[in-house]
């Protein structure tokens, strides 16, 4: 195969970190493949001069209404002739996605792979049935980390055996832009995310409790004289404004780019994030990372890097959203207790024994 199209066309930021491993495996087992890869948009930061891409097609998120609808049809126009005139060996579908399917068999590429059972459960993939090559999946996925998943459908379709990390681009190509974030520098600089995905109805929203956040930051301050960046998304700000009164603390939510944020990111000597992207960027820039899981348990959705510390409590109903075999609804998600079981002290604890490690 010399000419590979990789599917992440739907994919967030840590699912496309993860998707990053599987490509780095291609990479490493053949160096002279060209992979082109369809990412959304918001997430170029993380495609452009990636050692593991070659080039690059953007596409849309889903959204509704009629200019959502007029976009997508321009862009399926321009693509599908983008995509049929550079006659590609194979497309590999690592977001499963009927778009996808839909625009390999337009354009006549001859393997079109993915893998037999759904993204989140043991249930078959309905348009599994569309693939030219079926990639058997291991059963009982909730105990799987999701980047391995990518990973072996492209190792049982390309028969390749190389393992392999997350890969993103240089930190330094968003120097520039990104120092204008970070103050003069104290003793340690600490990278908070204080919130997680807010899309899903069915489950508690991964959110650290504000006023943990402040009793965290207050120790950790008068600890190690410390200076405290939040991350996150615009929804983030006014929750996170909440912090910025204290000492040293900037409310970065919404203000950079992401690769910005993987600047300031490889700039910090921990980072404490709830299980979100910023984890899993914080992960692949190989700093320290805590990480605060709550429905979504860390061998599966765990950042990627030996520098990772997991905090997470089972409690009656941790896991049962991927082991249920129809979609499941959280009974706390006003107040998730995967969450409220994470105490301040546990935090500062963790985060006490690595700061004092990178000092010695």
């Amino acid at each position: 195969m010399k000419n590979i199209l990789v599917s992440t066309i739907s994919f967030h930021m840590g699912d496309f970190i993860w998707a990053s491993s599987a490509l780095a495996a291609i990479k490493k087992t053949y160096p002279q493949t060209k992979i082109t890869v369809i990412v959304p948009k918001n997430l170029k930061d993380l495609a452009q001069n990636n050692p593991a891409i070659d080039d690059v097609i953007y596409s849309l998120y889903s959204s509704v209404g009629l200019a959502f609808k007029i976009k997508q049809f321009l862009w399926n126009l321009k693509n599908i002739l983008r995509i049929f005139f550079s006659h590609y060996d194979a497309c590999i579908i690592l977001a499963q996605s009927r778009l996808t399917i839909l625009i390999a068999k337009i354009c006549r590429i001859p393997h079109i792979v993915g893998m037999d059972l759904c993204l989140n459960r043991d249930n078959p993939y309905p348009l599994s049935a569309h693939y030219t090559d079926i990639v058997k999946a291991f059963h009982n996925q909730s105990k799987l980390h999701v980047a391995l998943r990518f990973q072996n459908i492209v190792k049982g379709f390309l028969g390749i055996y190389n393992n392999a990390s997350p890969v993103l681009p240089d930190p330094s190509n968003f120097a520039d832009s990104a120092k204008r974030f970070l103050k003069t520098r104290r003793k340690k600089s600490i990278a908070l995310c204080i919130s997680g995905d807010k899309q899903k109805r069915n489950l508690s929203v991964n959110e650290w409790k504000i006023s943990n956040c402040a009793e965290v930051i207050k120790t950790l301050s008068r600890k190690f004289d410390a200076s405290f960046y939040v991350l996150g998304t615009g929804s983030d700000f006014n929750k996170a404004n909440e912090l910025a009164g204290m000492r040293n603390v900037y409310n970065l939510c919404g203000k950079t780019s992401v690769g910005e944020a993987l600047y300031i990111l490889s700039q910090m000597d921990l980072c404490i994030s709830v299980d979100t992207g910023i984890l899993h960027l914080a992960a692949a820039a190989n700093i320290p990372v805590i990480a605060l899981h709550g429905h979504c348990p860390p061998q599966r959705t765990g950042g990627m890097s030996s520098k990772v510390r997991a905090i997470y409590h089972v409690i009656e109903c941790s896991n049962r959203i991927w082991e249920a075999k129809d979609e499941y609804f959280c009974p706390y998600l006003e107040s998730p207790r995967c969450m409220e079981a994470i105490t301040p002290d546990e935090i500062v604890s963790v985060a006490t024994e690595i700061l004092d490690e990178e000092s010695k």
